[in-house]
């Protein structure tokens, strides 16, 4: 009788990709950090007309995933099936 189980591990192509850019994810992540703390400088937009900049409100750790090609919210979809996975094989 077959097992109601799945015994294949979801697949994790989002989570695999932020692992292998985490080292330079994290560098990138720190020298922003320093430049916007320690130097009191700040990432800014140009707004449509292109004559005023204002703060950008992005998310570091957002811009850093967009820059790698990452999808955080597919990260957190792969985290949950596993976590499910997991938590059915035993």
């Amino acid at each position: 009788m077959p097992s109601k189980h799945n015994t294949e591990r979801p697949a994790t192509p989002h989570t695999d990709l932020m692992k292998a850019v985490r080292r330079e994810a994290n560098a990138i992540g720190q020298f922003i950090d320093f430049f916007c703390q320690m130097k009191r400088l700040h990432l800014c937009k140009l707004n449509d007309a292109g004559d005023t900049f204002s703060p950008a409100d992005e998310n570091t750790m957002d811009l850093i995933a967009q820059f790698f090609g990452v999808d955080l919210k597919e990260v957190q979809k792969e985290t949950e099936a596993v976590a499910r996975w997991e938590s059915e094989q035993n």
